[in-house]
């Protein structure tokens, strides 16, 4: 053992000593924390006071033998005696640097004040390292452990006695002076010297940095289809694809299932077909739904006809439904289905948002007054239903004061049937008031009411104004020749009447001249009926120098107690029964056809005329009719004669048409 040198001596040894490991710490923090490597700072601090209070030196054993060692490397260097370096305080730095050489040599981390604590008390440490801390290998970093991998290295007893082996401080020898060991510091390792920090302990993946282009900012991730844990798709079978099906077919079976209906063959065979003719088949309210839906997106079928199918309420609410959202039907006939006032709610407040229908029939549908009401809200608004049919109904006064506002103010209605109801008195009076306003509407049916003597007053009023009305039916008004006196006044003036019905009406002989008289001035009437009504020769008379002077048809039921001879055929009854019904509609469509007002058209014509506004005849039936009257298919026909059916035509109302 050297001689013990002097006080200075020691403390300039000491000093540089100092000075060397310090810029050896430095070297070796700042590159490791450059890769991510964090001492924590607090932590080494409890440890040293911690050591304070149990009193410990304040030079460790480890640190007299690192000095013994720095001594040994340096020739030339005094000896350090184990008294005068206990004497010296150890700084925090000193204490940090300590703990790194030391971290640093056995390839751990240093361990948290929690970590120290069970150590020193011999508990296990309840994870082997904090859960937000990063690991340094060589140059990579990789990122904190997961739950899964904590659990992992907690539960692995290997991987835990190998930590406890590098938790203990590793025994240094003293060498001899002989050797002459130095400090050599690598911080960088090549590859093949890269060693697990924490053997067996599995290290997450590598994090690369990569600039992601702005396409696979928006698409994400690009994952690998062996990553997906879902089923292959033929483990399924392929679902069967479904027919495109206009028409509503598979519409109406499924729904029929679902109500529990055994669906109606007639209307898949008619479903792709312009006209849907299904009456008297009793389909009911819940039956009328099935159709319903599958009606709603139908382009095919323009004209459905439901007459007399029982379908009340319920099915009219299905059938408003649907016209709300179906741009294809034009005509809608429900006719004798007893609706009542819900489904006459429903079908008024369609009109105000359907602007494809043309023609609405309700005839029969037990509508009343408060029914006319919304009606004539929804007139006021629908300018497209050129057609509207409420014969046979409940409707009286009121009926007739609510629709006459919205009659006024319509502009698309232009044929309009208000025959078999109780419109009387005032109620007849504010409709014609209405006719006043209104320059559309052509024709009008109010036969079978009871206008009387204040209404033919109101009646004669219009005529002086109105110009656009072409075909009146008053028959059945209980007209006398009081209310005809009143008529003729407007008559005299009226420029734009065609055809005037006043049949089965108590007018008298009188009453009948009252009426011939002025249509010698008329200028565009054309057909004057009062059939129901029989004249006597005086009048038939002045009725045939009418026809003659001014080619005025009048249809009367014949001279006297004459009576017309019947045909025998069935078919031929038939017919003219189905004209005598409907001779205003009928009517109207000869006149249309009649372009150059000859008033003549052909057979062809008049068949095809009846088909339109309903005639259901087959080819068989109409050869059946020819022979019966004699006549052939490009016969010329007096329409205005065929008014009372085809058992009214006489010699001289038909030829050929070369006479023409």
């Amino acid at each position: 053992m050297a001689s013990t040198p002097s006080s200075m001596v020691i403390l300039e040894t000491i000093t540089e000593n100092t000075r060397a490991e310090e810029k050896l710490r430095a070297d070796y923090t700042s590159e490791k924390l450059d890769k991510g490597f964090r001492i924590s700072h607090s932590s080494k601090c409890r440890h040293h006071q911690s050591s304070e209070r149990e009193g410990s030196p304040k030079t460790s054993p480890k640190r007299i033998r690192r000095a013994k060692h720095k001594q040994i490397s340096s020739p030339g260097t005094p000896e350090i005696s184990d008294e005068l370096v206990s004497e010296r305080p150890q700084s925090t730095g000193e204490r940090a640097g300590e703990v790194a050489i030391a971290t640093a040599r056995h390839k751990v981390r240093p361990w948290s004040s929690v970590g120290e604590r069970n150590r020193k008390s011999g508990k296990k440490s309840p994870t082997l390292r904090p859960k937000s801390a990063v690991t340094v290998q060589g140059n990579e970093v990789s990122r904190p452990w997961s739950a899964s991998e904590m659990q992992i290295a907690t539960t692995d007893t290997a991987v835990i006695s190998q930590m406890n082996e590098d938790e203990t401080e590793p025994n240094i020898e003293p060498e001899s002076k002989e050797e002459k060991p130095q400090w050599v510091w690598t911080p960088k390792k090549t590859d093949t010297e890269k060693k697990e920090i924490m053997p067996g302990v599995p290290q997450g993946p590598k994090l690369e940095r990569k600039v992601q282009s702005f396409q696979e900012l928006l698409e994400g991730p690009k994952v690998a289809d062996d990553e997906y844990d879902t089923d292959l798709e033929e483990d399924f079978p392929p679902e069967p694809e479904k027919e495109y099906d206009p028409s509503g077919k598979n519409i109406y079976l499924e729904q029929c299932k679902k109500e529990g209906l055994v669906p109606v063959s007639f209307v898949l065979r008619h479903l792709k077909e312009p006209v849907l003719r299904m009456r008297h088949h009793y389909l009911g309210g819940q039956g009328t739904r099935p159709l319903a839906k599958a009606l709603t997106n139908n382009p095919f079928i323009e004209d459905l006809d439901l007459v007399d199918n029982h379908i009340e309420d319920e099915g009219t609410v299905a059938i408003a439904t649907m016209m709300r959202e179906n741009c294809n039907i034009v005509n809608l006939d429900i006719s004798e289905n007893c609706i009542y006032s819900r489904g006459a709610s429903a079908m008024m407040s369609m009109l105000e948002t359907n602007y494809t229908l043309k023609s609405l029939s309700l005839k029969a549908n037990h509508l009343t007054d408060s029914d006319a009401k919304l009606l004539s809200e929804a007139l006021k608004s629908n300018c497209t239903l050129t057609e509207l049919d409420l014969s046979n109904n409940e409707l009286g006064d009121l009926a007739g004061l609510h629709l006459a506002p919205g009659l006024a103010e319509n502009n698309g209605l232009i044929r309009l049937n208000l025959s078999w109801n109780a419109i009387r008195g005032k109620g007849s009076v504010a409709l014609f008031n209405a006719l006043k306003a209104n320059s559309i509407l052509e024709v009008l049916d109010l036969s079978w009411n009871g206008i009387a003597l204040s209404g033919c007053q109101a009646l004669g009023r219009a005529f002086k104004v109105n110009t656009t009305l072409r075909i009146l039916n008053l028959s059945n008004n209980h007209i006398n020749l009081e209310s005809v006196k009143k008529l003729v006044i407007g008559l005299k003036k009226n420029i734009g009447l065609e055809v005037l019905m006043m049949g089965t009406n108590p007018l008298g002989e009188e009453g009948i001249m009252t009426l011939l008289a002025p249509m010698h001035r008329h200028r565009t009437l054309r057909v004057f009926s009062i059939q129901g009504m029989t004249v006597p020769t005086g009048i038939q008379a002045k009725i045939d120098d009418l026809m003659e002077a001014k080619d005025i048809y009048v249809l009367h039921s014949g001279v006297g107690g004459y009576k017309r001879q019947q045909i025998s055929s069935s078919t031929v009854s038939m017919v003219d029964q189905f004209i005598r019904e409907h001779q205003l509609y009928a009517l109207d469509g000869f006149l249309q056809k009649d372009v150059d007002r000859i008033n003549v058209i052909s057979f062809d014509v008049v068949m095809d005329v009846l088909k339109e506004i309903g005639l259901q005849i087959s080819e068989e039936q109409i050869n059946k009719v020819l022979q019966s009257m004699k006549l052939k298919r490009t016969a010329m026909i007096n329409y205005r004669a065929l008014l009372g059916g085809f058992s009214n035509l006489r010699s001289g109302f038909y030829s050929e048409p070369n006479e023409y």
